[in-house]
């Protein structure tokens, strides 16, 4: 809920040129892991897969803002 709002077709856009796409907000430089395909990232079984990848297994959360700011928090 903190990255998107529950919204599978979130897009966030960054200052740096990348976008985050989907649930979880996975960054468009991970387009490697959808083959180059980033549309992949609106679907939630895709973007849910990739994100617990980039987690380490749901380990490691630090790639994303809204664990570092505490944001997610309010959805506990």
């Amino acid at each position: 809920m903190a990255e998107s709002r529950g919204n599978p077709d979130a897009t966030g856009y960054n200052q740096n040129g990348t976008a985050d796409r989907g649930l979880m907000q996975v960054n468009s430089i991970h387009a490697d892991m959808v083959g180059g395909n980033l549309a992949s990232l609106y679907d939630p079984a895709t973007n849910i897969k990739i994100a617990y990848s980039l987690s380490k297994g749901g380990t490691d959360w630090t790639a994303w803002s809204t664990y570092n700011n505490g944001a997610y928090r309010q959805w506990l």
